[in-house]
């Protein structure tokens, strides 16, 4: 997830995540394990 976020431009992964979940209503692993 970390090399995801980076690529699309995050300084940190945390900030991907909150943008992730925000947009999804799921965490990157909770849609990974879906």
């Amino acid at each position: 997830i970390g090399d995801i976020a980076f690529a699309l431009g995050f300084d940190e992964q945390g900030s991907f995540a909150r943008f992730f979940k925000r947009e999804t209503g799921m965490t990157p692993t909770e849609y990974r394990n879906r």
